[in-house]
């Protein structure tokens, strides 16, 4: 639940069936998003989205979880599943059990899919706001638009403003831990290890083709790169970057123009995820989604300032 409706939790107290666990979220001060959490990770059976919030652990959302059930659960309902098989490295990782890390890294290389449950996420916060109206802050909506620009404007209308939230809500909490991942793939490591090379090509080139979302793509795409520099498969790899960086440059602008509104873009993103919400904006303006000879990218902050400006 995103926004509490009470200021109140002790009529949410009386859910029927409610858990232990809940039970004591509950009687924390005012915490009715403790609440629902805390019920839906006690839900079964259990989720493979409620899964992966409890394999990421729980302490800093303030719930009771068991993250190595969950984890053992996601094994066994998505064991083709790369993204999975990485939580399980990292996981290993932290607890120094060497042996089970490289049995997941070995997994993960070996993997038919990619899969970070993002879409399934930001689409779950979508319907959870769908339909909801924020009340108007007391600040003057235009002034906040000037001041903070068009997500600004388009979260100061009551009927849109959820889906900006769940958009920040999304951006804040889904991407998974890559940092483990990109070192285990280092330049020092894999130059004298051509095992580990093919095990990180294979891991980075399922990402690059699979992930939908603009962060994890470009990652994977700035990593296959680097493990194949020097060789013909380099340069089909700086292609795939640049065709995405044409279409992130082309999506950019259009959104500038307002080909469509705002809210349009948000929702498209949240429910069908990014890579898609641009494709399908620069499909309605009549846009290539194919770079054209010799079109080079601009660098992020040059390419701001030129939509800015």
């Amino acid at each position: 639940m995103l926004w509490p409706r009470d200021t109140e939790v002790s009529t949410v107290a009386e859910v029927v069936g409610m858990s232990p666990a809940a039970q004591v979220a509950v009687s924390k001060p005012l915490d009715e998003r403790r609440l629902w959490l805390q019920q839906a990770v006690d839900a079964r059976p259990f989720d493979v989205l409620v899964a992966r919030f409890v394999a990421s652990g729980c302490v800093e959302a303030g719930v009771e979880c068991d993250a190595s059930r969950a984890l053992d659960f996601l094994l066994k309902e998505e064991g083709d599943n790369a993204a999975v098989q990485l939580m399980a490295f990292v996981d290993a990782q932290r607890r120094h059990d060497a042996a089970a890390e490289r049995r997941y890294w070995k997994a993960a290389a070996m993997a038919d899919r990619y899969d970070a449950g993002m879409v399934a996420f930001s689409g779950l916060l979508a319907d959870a706001v769908d339909g909801f109206v924020a009340p108007r802050a007391e600040s003057d909506s235009q002034d906040r638009a000037q001041r903070n620009g068009e997500w600004a404007a388009a979260s100061s209308d009551p009927a849109q403003s959820g889906l900006t939230t769940a958009m920040s809500v999304w951006a804040g909490s889904a991407l998974p831990a890559f940092a483990p991942v990109t070192r285990q793939c280092a330049q020092a490591k894999v130059r004298e290890d051509a095992e580990r090379l093919e095990e990180c090509k294979a891991i980075f080139a399922l990402m690059a083709h699979h992930a939908d979302d603009l962060v994890s793509k470009s990652i994977a795409l700035r990593m296959m790169m680097r493990l194949t520099e020097g060789t013909p498969q380099e340069l089909a790899w700086r292609e795939e970057q640049r065709q995405l960086r044409w279409l992130m440059a082309q999506a950019m602008q259009l959104q500038h123009e307002g080909v469509v509104p705002l809210s349009q873009f948000v929702e498209w993103s949240l429910r069908d995820g990014e890579l898609v919400a641009n494709q399908r904006l620069l499909d309605i303006a009549n846009v290539p989604q194919t770079a054209p000879a010799g079109w080079q990218p601009q660098s992020l902050s040059e390419a701001v300032m030129s939509t800015s400006g």
